[in-house]
């Protein structure tokens, strides 16, 4: 889980460092609407400053779920020093503001910034280590394992929080957990009729959490 201190670093840094309105500019988008489209060419990199979004990745076979991603952080870094290609779609599941910030800007920041250079390459690390622990769960997982990791991810990582709102569809849940819809209705029916989850109005509430990482743990 990344460190509050971190977070809260990373935003100062990134407002101290962008604070020429030339290099950046505030963007609003409602839910639903794509931010970013696989494949096409992008010459910016994003700071989410509030809101959640998805990152999706296109296949022959189907779609994937690379990561839910939430305020005060960036994204679209992987194509820093790169080609301009976007790898992935990013679409918002809630309403969301956004900083676009001009790529060569970044760059530049990057080269002559070394406290902003660590600041990247930690959040590129982290995004590693958890892209690492998806595909392990994906690879040695049996179907409740996987989707235990999910609402684990989602309740520590993204929301903070226990009790939080169901903004992924099952379609969505099946994508990132690499499970078909239908299991995960079955699974999460399991689990909410143990006494381990609560749904009420689009909501989820872990209710047993060392339940939950036990069957995270014990996949």
């Amino acid at each position: 889980m990344k460190n509050i201190q971190q977070v809260r670093t990373f935003e100062k840094i990134v407002n101290k460092t962008l604070e020429k309105q030339e290099n950046k500019k505030l963007i609003h988008f409602k839910k639903g609407e794509t931010l970013v489209k696989q494949g096409v060419i992008v010459n910016h990199v994003m700071f989410v400053k509030n809101g959640i979004v998805k990152l999706e990745y296109e296949t022959e076979n189907g779609t994937v779920l690379l990561d839910i991603v939430s305020g005060q952080n960036m994204i679209c870094l992987s194509g820093l020093f790169g080609d301009n290609i976007a790898k992935y779609s990013v679409i918002a599941l809630t309403d969301t503001d956004i900083f676009d910030i001009r790529r060569e800007s970044l760059e530049d920041f990057i080269k002559t910034d070394p406290v902003f250079a660590s600041m990247i390459v930690q959040s590129l690390n982290y995004n590693n280590h958890h892209l690492y622990e998806r595909i392990s769960s994906l690879n040695k997982k049996q179907m409740p394992g996987r989707l235990a990791d999910v609402m684990l991810y989602l309740a520590d990582e993204v929301y903070g929080k226990d009790a939080f709102p169901m903004h992924l569809s099952r379609q969505d849940l099946g994508n990132f957990s690499g499970m078909a819809m239908m299991s995960v209705i079955r699974t999460l029916q399991s689990l909410k009729e143990d006494g381990v989850l609560e749904e009420e109005a689009r909501e989820i509430i872990i209710l047993k959490r060392n339940k939950l990482k036990q069957i995270s743990e014990n996949g």
